[in-house]
């Protein structure tokens, strides 16, 4: 620093009365007295005082005296443009810090202003109640029009503060629906609209005084003019000699006065340090537009059933809420849990996280984490899965904690979410007949209900179709043998490329089809819950960075993953569940964009196959995906060969794998080793052979991928009219997919399905059971 700025009062300070209960809640427990100075004058001085070294006060007079020299060569026009650049700024800084809710401004604003609030091309967001920040954010987004399940829920959850139960198709922009109102209710609370905070107490410690005092921005105006003539004769010294000096000043001696001046842009203001308090938990990021008063605890929590959403719905609200200075953290596993305690101490506002990592968090004493039970806002995404018997045991834990208080669950606001949430799904017969007593309508929400602590009457927002898919998906299906799965899916990865998504039911069903397809050169990436977080996360950059990329997935990556353009969506195994398969297929179709999703079905698929389309209330089959035979004999040879090269290999590597574990065994222990244990891998001649074998096996496979499937088709002659003979060639119909079932669904008859749900009648029993000791 090159000035000190003396304060002289010309009035008496004045306390202000804070009651202790706000205190103790805001965490000023430091914090012994508040007063405030109305009339003052500012004295320039360049003088330091040191209280213990003299001699280092004398250096630093020198160098300011020098700088002073500097600095009067400096004036000139170079100087004048400076100021009026500076003035410019000043005023540019002014009208931003104008627009801040600080406590001790009053803002009128007029007619230009309000105009200035409506945002060309956001029209259709008018009514409802999206804060004027988030419009910014979504016009940058190019969210221009909001999704049907938006203008359904945003008005019942921003004006009349109504639990949500929303259900509709995937896509449909359920992240923003509640992350919206959690925006808009925090954005209230930080600016004490709706609670009382020492900043409310000190507006009307202000308005009860005695000088009653209005503090507009013109008073600011003439407070910045007299600050900017200060800083501009300081700015006029060189920095590398004022860094000089502040390097010479000893870190542990403080200066004589205890009064400092607080010039910020925008802003005049004096503060007198009565006793030092701890403010580390408040958080002021720099770019943000404006500061808000960090909370004691979380305002929101989010919770989600999968890792990849957690971090993609983090984002969402983060990039949702750029303006508002609103923190968003993810708690998940998978991740450094010291960085996420980092995360914490910045309190922020907005938590997404998993149940497993933040139970954890909690069990261990996280001080941030201490109140979760005091959350105003609860989001339980994918609700349905969330509450399945057998997962997510930290959930129940975690709602027993937060609906522990009955006060506080109904001054909640609560928000469950999914695609799937209410689909009732039909049992049999029998069963039904037993529960014929209840009659609740829809008992898998009354459950939700109950688990989750909503309140009595939540608002209902059912949005999805009764064939539980979005209208813009195609669904196919392809019959064939089970050994001819790898067959028809390396005939689609060939014939078809694009960004497709395969599903399984099993990591081990993973683990085969990657060593297969790796050397089918198909490159696929896997995703399921065995592998690393940061593995996970960056095949999935991986795959959305190809336009032709594959992806072998798990139902990890069935719900809520917002992957953008995937083109086609394969069951390689049928699920088990139908909101499986429609959580599965909502990968692709997202966003009014089309696409299709195939099914690959066997002979063990068939059951659940049917029990799919009896639940989705379908009453026809799905039509035949279309496969050219032509292309097979090439397809099964390539494919045939990846799978004796796998299993080759394979075999090899699990007898190496068990003999060294063997040995690792026995030199444990000092043991001596029986040979009869381990497994026969001959000789080191048997062994080179063995892998001269695989290499040729390569090879030959190599050379069969480096044609192309368009060489097996038809080429030959066919006579003219003119007696000639004409070269003719079939090519391959490079036609999309989506394109080709559609055509073909046209061809095709409509096949009803066999209903198995029915019981049958007792003639029909003994039919059967006669034709049935007929056969045998």
């Amino acid at each position: 620093m090159a000035s000190v700025i003396h304060v002289e009062p010309k009035a008496k300070w004045k306390q202000v009365k804070i009651a202790p209960d706000i205190l103790s809640k805001c965490g000023f427990d430091g914090l012994i007295d508040l007063q405030v100075l109305t009339d003052y004058e500012l004295i320039k001085s360049t003088k330091y005082s040191f209280a213990k070294d003299n001699r280092k006060q004398s250096v630093s007079e020198n160098k300011l005296s020098k700088n002073k020299e500097q600095a009067a060569q400096l004036q000139g026009t170079e100087a004048a443009s400076k100021r009026k650049k500076k003035r410019k700024k000043k005023a540019e800084t002014l009208e931003v810090c104008s627009e801040l809710p600080t406590p001790h401004k009053k803002i009128k604003l007029t007619t230009q202003d309000a105009a200035e609030d409506i945002i060309e091309g956001m029209e259709s967001w008018n009514g409802l109640y999206v804060p004027h920040d988030v419009l910014r954010a979504l016009k940058d987004l190019g969210f221009t029009e909001p999704t049907p399940i938006q203008e359904q829920v945003l008005p019942h959850a921003i004006r009349d503060r109504l639990d949500i139960i929303g259900a509709a198709e995937t896509g449909s922009g359920k992240t923003l629906a509640f992350g919206i109102p959690l925006i808009h209710s925090i954005l209230e609370y930080n600016n004490r609209e709706d609670r009382g905070s020492p900043d409310t107490a000190f507006d009307d410690e202000l308005q009860n005084s005695d000088d009653d005092e209005e503090f507009d921005v013109s008073a600011d105006q003439q407070g910045e003019e007299r600050n900017e003539e200060i800083e501009e004769e300081e700015e006029e010294l060189d920095t590398d000699e004022t860094e000089d000096i502040t390097n010479e000043m000893p870190d542990n001696e403080e200066s004589d006065s205890d009064e400092i001046n607080v010039l910020q842009d925008g802003e005049t203001g004096l503060v007198k340090v009565i006793d030092n308090a701890d403010f580390t938990w408040l958080d002021n990021e720099p770019d943000s537009a404006k500061v808000t008063l960090r909370s004691r605890h979380p305002l929101s929590l989010i919770l989600e059933p999968t890792r990849e959403l957690a971090i993609q719905v983090r984002d969402h609200i983060k990039a949702v809420a750029k303006y508002t200075g609103i923190q968003v953290a993810a708690i998940v596993g998978g991740l450094s849990q010291h960085k996420q305690l980092r995360l914490l101490k910045r309190c922020p506002e907005i938590i997404v996280a998993t149940p497993g990592r933040l139970w954890e968090l909690i069990q261990e004493g996280e001080p941030y984490l201490s109140r979760v039970d005091e959350v105003r806002y609860l989001v339980v995404d994918e609700a349905d899965r969330m509450e399945e018997k057998g997962h997510f045991e930290e959930l129940s834990k975690l709602l027993e904690l937060i609906n522990v208080d009955e006060k506080k669950r109904k001054q909640r606001q609560t928000f469950v979410f999914s695609a799937t949430l209410t689909m009732v799904l039909p049992g049999p017969r029998r069963v039904m007949k037993k529960k014929k007593q209840n009659n609740a309508e829809n008992p898998k929400l009354d459950m939700l209900m109950g688990n989750i602590g909503l309140k009595e009457k939540p608002k209902v927002i059912d949005l999805t179709l009764k064939t539980g898919t979005v209208s813009t998906l195609t669904e196919a299906r392809i019959n064939c043998k089970m050994e001819e799965k790898d067959y028809c899916l390396y005939y689609f990865l060939k014939l078809h490329p694009g960004r497709t998504l395969v599903f399984t039911n099993s990591k081990d069903c993973i683990r085969r089809l990657m060593s297969i397809f790796t050397l089918l050169k198909c490159h696929p990436l896997p995703l399921h819950a065995d592998m690393h977080q940061r593995q996970r996360l960056k095949n999935l950059e991986r795959f959305t960075a190809n336009d032709k990329g594959l992806l072998l997935a798990s139902d990890v990556a069935a719900r809520g993953l917002d992957i953008p353009n995937v083109q086609h969506v394969i069951h390689y195994q049928v699920p088990h569940t139908v909101e499986n398969y429609v959580h599965r297929s909502g990968r692709t179709a997202r966003a009014s964009k089309e696409g299709l999703s195939v099914m690959i079905i066997g002979p063990d698929d068939i059951k659940n196959y049917r029990k799919i389309m009896h639940a989705l209330n379908r009453s026809v089959d799905l039509p035949v995906f279309p496969i050219e035979n032509q292309y097979m004999p090439e397809i099964k040879a390539r494919v045939s060969l990846a799978r004796q090269i796998d299993t080759n290999e394979y075999r090899f590597a699990k007898k190496k794998h068990q003999n060294n574990w063997f040995e690792k065994a026995a030199k444990e222990i000092d043991m001596e080793l029986d040979e009869e244990l381990l497994n026969d891998l001959g000789n080191t001649h048997e062994q080179t052979q063995h892998k001269c074998q695989i290499k040729q096996l390569k090879a030959t496979l190599d050379g069969m991928l480096g044609q192309s499937l368009m060489q097996t088709l038809l080429i030959g002659r066919y006579p003219t009219k003119m007696g000639k003979l004409q070269n003719f060639q079939r090519t391959h119909d490079d036609q999309d997919a989506l394109k080709r079932v559609k055509k073909e669904k046209l061809s095709q008859k409509e096949i009803p399905i066999m209903d198995q749900t029915k019981p049958l009648n007792k003639k029909k029993k003994q039919k059967w059971k006669k034709n049935d000791k007929k056969e045998k």
